[in-house]
This record gives C-alpha cells, sequence and structure tokens, in this order.
C-alpha cells in the first residue's frame, strides 16, 4: 500500500469554477426577493425599435444573487431581473418588462458571466457520444450521492434504487468499473452493494479492488473480500477522529447542522440549516478547527457541506488516474493505439470537477465527463444530465453499445491482479 506524507503547503486544486459554484449554492437556496433584485434608481433608456437578443444567466455580487436575462437592445445591455421563465412573447412583453431593466453599468464590481447554457445532454445527443465511443474500450468512473442516488436531507438515507443498482452491474459486467465518494469507502459499498466494483471512497483517499473469494477464504468462512490498494495518508483517520469529536461538539447547538465522519476526512453538513446566520456559524466551525492543524488539516466545499481533509495532494481526479494504472489496460495489445480506451466520469458536485479537469488532460480525447445538472453550470464535463434518473438511461445506453458490438468489452472481474 502506497503512503504519502502531510506537507505544510497547500496542495489544493485551483478550480476556476470555484467561485461561481459557491454563489450558485446561496442563489439555489435562498432566490432573491423581487424588491432586492430591482435597481429602481436606474432608469431605462428609451428606444423606439428594440432589437432584443440574450441569454439567461444567473449574476452574482458579493452581498447577494441576481437572477434574469441578459439581453441586447437596440445595442445596449441590459439585465432582466423579472423572471426565470423567458416568456415566449418577449417582442411584445417588452414594453410592459421596462419598469424592470437595470442597467449592467450598475453592477459594480462586474463578474464574468456563468455558463448560459447546458452542456450538450448526453441522452439527447447520444448519437454524437456513439461516434465518440465507436470501437473503444469504457472506462466508468461513479459520483454517488447526486449521480446514482439522488440528494436527500438526510444523507443515511440516499439509497439508489434496485433498476440504477441492476444497470451498474450490468455496466461493470462490461466495462471497468469504480465508484469514488465522498463518503467513506464502507458506508458506500453499504448503499451500492455490489462487491465486484473497485471503490475509492473519501474523495479518493482510500481505493480498494473488487472483492475476490478464495479458497483460503471460504476456509476461513470469509466471503468477498477487498483489497486495499492505496490509501495517500495513512495517518488521517486517527486525526479525524479528533476532529469529529471537535466538530461534533462545536455544532451542537447549531440547528440543523450535522456532521458525518467519513473516516479519512470529516463532513460538517448545512443542507439543513434554516438561515445564513447558521450557515456562517458552520463555516466558522470548521475554519476553526482547520486553523488549529494547518499542516495536516485544509477545508474544501461541497454541496452545502464543508470537508476537512489531510493535507496532501489528492482528490477525485487523481483517485481516477490511479485507478487507470491499476487496471493495466495498457498491456493489451488492442489498447496499444492511442484514444482506444475512453474514460468516463460522472458527477454532480464541484468536488467532481477535479475528476472532470483530470479527464481533459488525456491525450487523444481519451476522458469525457458527464456532469448531473438540472441548470447549467461552469465545468470541464463535455456532456450534461438533468439528474440521477437521466444517468440510468444512460448507463443502459453504454451497456447496449458494447453488447451491439459498437465499443468493446472488458469485465470488471477481468482486471482484477493476482497478489
Amino acid at each position: 500500500m502506497s503512503t504519502a506524507s502531510a506537507s505544510a503547503t497547500d496542495v489544493g486544486r485551483v478550480r476556476p469554477t470555484e467561485k461561481y459554484w459557491t454563489d450558485y449554492e446561496d442563489w439555489k437556496v435562498r432566490p432573491p426577493t423581487r424588491s432586492r433584485r430591482l435597481d429602481t434608481s436606474v432608469r431605462p433608456e428609451r428606444t423606439k425599435k428594440p432589437a432584443v437578443s440574450g441569454a439567461a444567466v444567473v449574476l452574482s455580487r458579493p452581498e447577494s444573487s441576481r437572477v434574469g436575462f441578459v439581453e441586447k437592445v437596440s445595442g445596449k445591455t441590459f439585465f432582466f431581473s423579472d423572471s426565470l421563465a423567458r416568456p415566449t412573447d418577449r417582442l411584445s412583453r417588452l414594453s410592459r418588462r421596462f419598469a424592470h431593466l437595470v442597467r449592467l453599468s450598475s453592477f459594480v464590481p462586474f463578474p464574468p458571466i456563468a455558463q448560459t447554457t447546458h452542456h450538450p445532454s448526453a441522452v439527447e445527443h447520444f448519437e454524437s457520444f456513439k461516434r465518440m465511443a465507436s470501437g473503444k474500450l469504457l472506462v466508468v468512473f461513479l459520483d454517488y450521492d447526486g449521480t446514482i442516488s439522488e440528494i436527500v436531507n438526510q444523507p443515511e438515507r440516499a439509497f439508489m434504487t434496485s433498476e440504477m443498482r441492476d444497470a451498474v452491474r450490468r455496466v461493470a459486467s462490461l466495462y471497468p468499473t469504480a465508484i469514488i465518494s465522498g463518503r467513506s469507502r464502507e458506508k458506500v459499498y453499504d448503499f451500492v452493494k455490489l462487491p465486484e466494483l473497485y471503490y475509492a471512497g473519501s474523495h479518493g483517499l482510500d481505493i480498494v479492488a473488487p472483492a475476490t473469494s478464495s479458497s483460503d477464504d471460504a476456509s476461513s468462512g470469509e466471503k468477498n473480500v477487498q483489497r486495499e490498494m492505496h490509501q495517500p495518508a495513512p495517518w488521517a483517520p486517527a486525526v479525524m477522529d479528533d476532529v469529529f469529536r471537535r466538530a461534533s461538539a462545536a455544532i451542537s447547538d447549531i440547528p440543523g447542522a450535522t456532521v458525518d465522519h467519513n473516516k479519512f476526512c470529516v463532513s460538517v453538513h448545512y443542507r439543513n440549516c434554516e438561515n445564513r446566520e447558521d450557515w456562517t456559524r458552520v463555516k466558522g466551525v470548521v475554519d476553526a478547527i482547520v486553523a488549529t492543524d494547518p499542516d495536516r488539516l485544509k477545508q474544501a466545499e461541497g454541496r452545502k457541506v464543508f470537508e476537512v481533509k489531510p493535507r496532501v495532494a489528492w482528490d477525485k481526479g487523481k483517485a481516477l488516474s490511479y485507478l487507470l494504472g491499476q487496471l493495466g489496460l495498457e498491456a493489451n495489445p488492442a489498447n496499444e493505439k492511442p484514444g482506444s480506451v475512453l474514460s468516463l466520469y460522472f458527477g454532480d458536485d464541484h468536488t467532481d470537477e477535479d475528476a472532470f479537469h483530470e479527464l481533459r488532460q488525456f491525450p487523444n480525447g481519451a476522458g469525457c465527463g458527464v456532469i448531473v445538472s438540472s441548470v447549467p453550470k461552469p465545468s470541464c464535463a463535455a456532456f450534461s444530465v438533468k439528474n440521477p434518473s437521466e444517468v440510468l438511461t444512460f448507463l443502459n445506453s453504454i451497456a447496449d453499445l458494447a453488447t451491439q458490438g459498437v465499443t468493446r468489452s472488458l469485465n470488471t472481474a477481468a482486471t482484477i491482479k493476482a497478489e
């Protein structure tokens, strides 16, 4: 088992989408009221023959969020903040909406505009993906929460459906398949219950190979024994025990806040907190804990969760590349040609951007990220799906490609190396 020592330097990735994701989460839970969205001190300019063009966006300011449309009227750019749903008869309603125009110049400072359209839908543009994947061996990496299970207010009840489990089992029988989750490896396995997969828990800090059942295992009464592959921070569980105790005590009086011990990291959730003040208190708790041991601890953010992690140069993207290297696919002559293997990663959180970014660096188009989101988000992914139901559809579709001979197949069990 490989190990890595703690470092005093900051070893986290810098994700260009980080600020937008934070703003997006604030907006999604607490959309600004109409009175806060409008700036009545700015009067719109009159125009006789407006020519309108634009796209839906989410704009952010340090103190609040702006939701609406950026549109050009007679060459001038305005921000429409009256509705999220664009009317089909924009031109006929334009005069009525002029009362809600805000000149972009009033937004100071004005941040870069977020992504305004979805990435191509992996379901609607499946033929494009099919052409990309034709003749290749697929390798499938899946996040858990929000990807193959729904996001729920109680993390311990984030169960995957039997249909999803069947689809993942089918995919694993046709392509090398792994789960990479922020949950502890044991917790995510208890949800998935598929011993034939690779698992990388705690954001990739705890990686195991698919379970095997040898004669020695059978004689000792043990079944489905998973082999440890890699733990970049073997010292972390003892440190996280202390972090968990301190965080649990500190948030005990914050309504809705919960703490989850994920063995190699600790997750402090504020999804069920009702107001921004409580979110701030939760963040203060995490900041204080990390500040007491900056040589060994670092902080990261997910969807309504603060993560305390060991300070090592490791994330979901590094875990993905490590697993690819361990699969031994390059030993197969069929994979000698550049681009003959296509790695896929499905994820919904901005911790998954590390994996999307890693895949984007692969040469010859050998990596493809699929972001799970119902709204447009800036991402290094190549495709999008709206929800776990579309993930299910897509997984069954790529399994069909293997059975139809469009892609090459390899059972995950065939990649297990003998000890």
